[in-house]
């Protein structure tokens, strides 16, 4: 057979590479009649799922292959189908196994923006504890293969896609401590973390290539104290308390920023944006995902009082501030998943704060803009008041 089938970038990245002494032994292999050519096709859109390296090869030598076709019903069930499959493998290196695991494990404590993590149905276990059980290692190797597969996935938002090569390589240059040191760099300066690829590629032993990453991590800025800001901390950027029904809100301001939309990451395929004017929640949800990322002290600038309800005035601006894609690639490319760090109607905010995000929607109709929440009781009449939903594009209700 010598079809022709689709290459999904998503589910290709997800595969660990090989060395180019691996690739011609397969070559070679291939044209010596050694290797069975069978490859694994998603039945419903013909898009190669396993043997991307035995697919190019047969096209480029001409060689005819088979396929066997698995029926899924979505992209992100065909990533978890291909994690699972590689998985099963037994010539994976450690790196490229604690990667997978890592992956499987944060796409199934957070489907679709809910992290199942702590949620216990029927007496299953949770995630961590069941892929644990499955993968039959100990609970905190999951945790960290899961911390291992984000460091990864950082340092290849910064450097591009061939970072992951460089990591995940049978072969790699480069230990644990190193990938966390250098996702750092990414996180903070991601031309630096370029750079520092570069000279990672070129190494020519590990010891050299950790030595670069040691001495780059070295550069980085000592952090700054953090800023309480119950007083203003530069001129005109401040926090006001409020009250709110049921307790207490912040509104925070800060004149002359230019905020965008923010990208979202390979864990959210329906959207891809997110826009976060209110963040907070009081629904207490015990496998709430935002929480867990807005507590955490590294994100002290983006969430100054954590979980608490917070108006962020300034990120109204967002839709008007950030360029809309010229050439739409993928529908979800309009998409803007609003307040994924809250509910925007929740019972507790303010219809002045909702009424203001919705009329940003009402005025930039060139996104779509969608929403969750737990009350959607109270979408209809803060749209009434605040816009002729009826007569708007742009937004809907998720």
């Amino acid at each position: 057979m010598t079809e022709t089938l689709k290459i999904e970038p998503e589910l290709q990245n997800l595969l660990p590479p090989l060395t180019a002494e691996e690739l011609a032994q397969l070559e070679k292999n291939l044209l010596n009649g050694k290797a069975t050519v069978t490859l694994i096709v998603w039945k419903e859109r013909n898009v190669l799922l396993d043997g991307h390296n035995r697919y190019a090869l047969c096209r480029k030598h001409r060689l005819p292959f088979e396929i066997d076709r698995v029926s899924l019903p979505s992209l992100e069930a065909a990533k978890r189908w291909l994690i699972s499959y590689q998985l099963g493998r037994r010539n994976l290196a450690a790196e490229q196994a604690s990667y997978l695991r890592g992956k499987q494990y944060e796409m199934e404590k957070s489907p679709r923006g809910g992290d199942r993590k702590s949620k216990r149905q029927n007496g299953a276990l949770i995630t961590k504890e069941r892929l644990a059980q499955q993968h039959k290692v100990a609970t905190k190797t999951i945790e960290r293969d899961a911390k291992f597969a984000r460091s990864v996935h950082a340092i290849a938002a910064a450097a591009g896609p061939e970072a992951r090569n460089v990591i995940l390589v049978r072969y790699t240059k480069l230990g644990r401590a190193e990938v966390q040191k250098l996702a750092e760099i990414a996180r903070s300066q991601p031309q630096a973390a370029k750079n520092v690829l570069a000279q990672i590629k070129s190494a020519t032993k590990p010891q050299e290539a950790k030595r670069v990453v040691h001495q780059a991590a070295k550069q980085l800025p000592t952090p700054e104290p953090t800023l309480k800001l119950t007083a203003p901390p530069t001129p005109g950027k401040s926090i006001e308390k409020v009250n709110l029904k049921g307790g207490t809100g912040y509104v925070t301001r800060n004149p002359g920023s230019e905020p965008v939309f923010n990208r979202t990451n390979e864990m959210v395929d329906w959207a891809s944006w997110t826009w976060n004017p209110v963040t907070g929640c009081w629904h207490g949800c015990n496998y709430c995902y935002a929480r867990e990322i807005a507590n955490d002290k590294r994100m002290v600038d983006a969430y100054p009082k954590q979980f608490e309800p917070v108006f962020h005035e300034s990120r109204l601006d967002a839709p008007a501030n950030t360029p809309h894609p010229k050439v739409i690639e993928r529908p979800e490319d309009r998409n803007v998943f609003v307040c994924s760090m809250a509910d925007l109607f929740g019972k507790w905010v303010p219809d002045d704060w909702t009424f203001q995000v919705l009329d940003r929607v009402q005025k930039h109709s060139e996104w779509n803009f969608l929403f969750l929440s737990k009350f959607p009781q109270r979408l209809r009449p803060s749209a009434t008041n605040s816009m002729d939903s009826r007569r708007t594009p742009g937004w809907a209700a998720r």
